[in-house]
């Protein structure tokens, strides 16, 4: 159906996450540890923080060498958190849930 086509091509976020410096590796559901793919060729941060939906930061994990960042999140409760990167102009933040 050329409508349902329609709407899937213009609200997909994949172009986005293509051009996103940091991507999740496992899905955007976490329920012990958060999982991210780091482009260094599109980030000069040296670390990301991680918000919960009242804006008050609750990490903040600093990005070293590695292309892949692993953080336990496990004592986080459960909710929607969004994740910012430190020298990046997100035209929005990423964004995971973590649940149990």
């Amino acid at each position: 159906n050329c409508l349902s086509s329609f709407m899937i091509n213009c609200f997909s976020n994949n172009e986005y996450i293509e051009h996103s410096p940091i991507t999740f590796i496992n899905g955007n559901y976490i329920a012990e540890e958060l999982k991210l793919k780091v482009n260094f060729n599109l980030i000069p941060a040296i670390f990301i923080t991680i918000y919960n939906t009242l804006g008050q930061k609750v990490e903040r994990i600093a990005i070293d060498s590695s292309d892949i960042i692993s953080k336990d999140v496990s004592h986080l409760p459960n909710g929607i958190y969004l994740i910012t990167i430190n020298g990046y102009n997100f035209s929005r933040p990423l964004k995971f849930i973590k649940g149990n």
